[in-house]
């Protein structure tokens, strides 16, 4: 099961989570999605601090699931993680999301019409 990267944004969470949960859903058709924090930092153009916060809290909630290592396989220089996605739990989250907004927009139309 695919999750689509333009449906992340009926997830309630902080803005740092879903921009690395972004980055991270956008890698998923990789057999393996290892990039380091730098590269999120990076790409999400928040400080370090932030990527490596959001991604204890996304694992907290159990939406991720990460292995640090010392090394990767371009040698023992570059310290990266491995990541897993739980797409489950993640299009759970996107779902209740979906109802949410729904039920905002339908109460919206019925106090507006």
């Amino acid at each position: 099961m695919a999750i689509k990267v333009y449906h992340l944004k009926y997830i309630r969470r902080s803005l740092a989570e879903i921009a690395v949960l972004r980055e991270l859903v956008s890698l998923q058709r990789c057999k393996v999605i290892h990039p380091s924090e730098f590269w999120l930092v990076q790409m999400t153009r928040l400080s370090e601090s932030s990527v490596r916060r959001a991604l204890s809290k996304l694992k907290q909630s159990g939406l991720i699931y990460y292995k640090k290592c010392k090394q990767d396989f371009r040698g023992p220089l570059r310290p990266t993680n491995t990541y897993w996605l739980r797409p489950k739990r993640i299009q759970a989250l996107i779902n209740a999301g979906k109802v949410a907004v729904d039920k905002a927009l339908a109460e919206c139309y019925r106090l507006g019409a």
